[in-house]
């Protein structure tokens, strides 16, 4: 799912309290910063992928950008 449709869901979902499982989606903050009450993310989110990229880069190759 694309992060602009699950930030467009929310609401909806979040007003009429209907549980919904997001597999794959892209926006963090829909179960983190903004938490949605009645979303679960059962799979990874958008950033996931540069953790380990952001953590080689600043142990490995010393870049601090």
């Amino acid at each position: 799912m694309m992060a602009s449709t699950g930030y467009a869901l929310a609401p909806y979902i979040d007003s009429k309290e209907i549980p919904m499982t997001y597999p794959v989606m892209a926006p963090d903050d829909l179960t983190q910063r903004q938490r949605a009450k009645w979303i679960v993310r059962t799979g990874w989110n958008g950033s996931q992928p540069n953790h380990p990229l952001g953590e080689y880069a600043h142990n490995t190759l010393k870049s601090k950008r």
